[in-house]
């Protein structure tokens, strides 16, 4: 009897070259898809533009005839300011700006404008207060929002400090703002529900003339991320 064993050696296909490029670089893409959409995200984060959940907030009749000034019951409520700087909060208006720390008193005169406008629903004045180079990655000026019955008002002044890299010196200014809306009908602020707080956070810039302007906004304070 023949005792050797014929062994047939069953060689393992290769896989063509054009299978291992197309398997690269379907990874390659992959990857990339994955690191854009991180950098997106972080960006609405950090301009504070991540949109709310959908139907998180039940809006109240967008009424444009309205007159809020006829509504008794908000004519009633706390309509004063209030302005916070570390631990003191006081209220304030126009004329009484002694316990403002004189360093915040334009910026809080520019921030009582700024309420002043969403109240009366001047949505040519709301605009106005931003600068030019707010309104890019999809920010556009509001067309139009109703009066909003603001309340309980609080002007926060978080931190200041000078650019001087540019031909001339300009002066920042955090801002934290927050209040309360009675029947908040989403025109201006889709973000939060009626009589609920919901604080922003604004940079604001005075060039050389003297002139405010809103930079950036967001739902945190990082004033190195600010500093644009």
């Amino acid at each position: 009897m023949d005792n050797n064993v014929n062994k047939e050696i069953i060689k393992g296909k290769r896989p063509s070259s054009k299978k291992v490029i197309l398997s690269v670089v379907g990874v390659i893409c992959g990857l990339t898809l994955l690191f854009y959409g991180i950098i997106l995200i972080a960006n609405k984060v950090k301009n504070g533009r991540a949109d709310p959940e959908p139907n998180k907030y039940t809006f109240d009749y967008a009424n444009y005839d309205e007159n809020i000034f006829e509504d008794a019951v908000y004519m009633g409520y706390d309509r004063g300011v209030t302005y916070t700087n570390g631990n003191l909060t006081v209220t304030v208006d126009r004329e009484h700006l002694d316990d403002v720390s004189e360093a915040y008193r334009e910026t809080v005169l520019f921030m009582f404008d700024y309420i002043d406008a969403m109240i009366n629903g001047d949505a040519q004045k709301f605009n106005s207060m931003y600068a030019a180079s707010f309104f890019k990655d999809g920010r556009t000026p509001r067309e139009r929002f109703t009066q909003q019955k603001i309340y309980a008002a609080n002007i926060v002044a978080v931190d200041n400090w000078y650019d001087d890299s540019e031909s001339s010196a300009v002066t920042y200014y955090n801002i934290g703002i927050d209040y309360m809306i009675k029947n908040n009908n989403g025109t201006l602020r889709d973000d939060m529900g009626s009589d609920a707080v919901r604080r922003k956070y604004l940079t604001i810039r005075k060039d050389a003339d003297g002139v405010f302007a809103i930079t950036a906004e967001s739902y945190f304070s990082s004033l190195e991320e600010n500093r644009k």
